[in-house]
């Protein structure tokens, strides 16, 4: 893991952004993982929904979240 990182530092990708992307792609599917483990009663198309779902509005969140603060950081 440290020659990984110590390669991905080499070539200037910073370890924060691929932490805060696994956090977002992993993080998103959680809580339809979570429902479709202890609900019997969720289909297949729920979970499948439920998760694509879940992919998208946290991908969109972190676009305007990060447009907002490069927008804050620009202005200082």
């Amino acid at each position: 893991m440290a020659a990984f990182g110590s390669m991905l530092h080499g070539v200037k990708i910073d370890l924060g952004f691929i932490y805060n992307m696994t956090g977002i792609f992993t993080g998103s599917a959680l809580p339809a993982l979570i429902a479709t483990f202890f609900s019997g009663r969720q289909g297949s198309l729920a979970a499948v929904a439920s998760i694509w779902t879940g992919f998208f509005s946290a991908v969109i969140t972190w676009v305007f979240i990060s447009s907002s603060c490069a927008v804050l950081k620009t202005e200082h």
